[in-house]
């Protein structure tokens, strides 16, 4: 599968739609380590990676960590 840079997305999106999205997003700034989003989180949120790797990971209650997605 080709690498996707993201920015194909804005490209689909008419400008009135792209400044819709941009003029009601939050820019934050996460450091290697930090948790977006934890499983069974209830959030409404929608994330634009501008930057930078994100990885999906899971524990397993057994304590072992897994990564599922890069």
């Amino acid at each position: 599968m080709a690498r996707d840079d993201g920015w194909r997305f804005w490209d689909l999106l008419d400008a009135m739609a792209a400044e819709e999205i941009r003029s009601r997003s939050v820019y934050q700034v996460f450091r290697a380590g930090d948790s977006l989003t934890g499983e069974g989180e209830d959030t409404h949120r929608v994330f634009f990676i501008q930057s930078g790797w994100v990885s999906v990971i899971q524990h397993s209650s057994a304590g072992a960590t897994r990564i599922l997605r890069l």
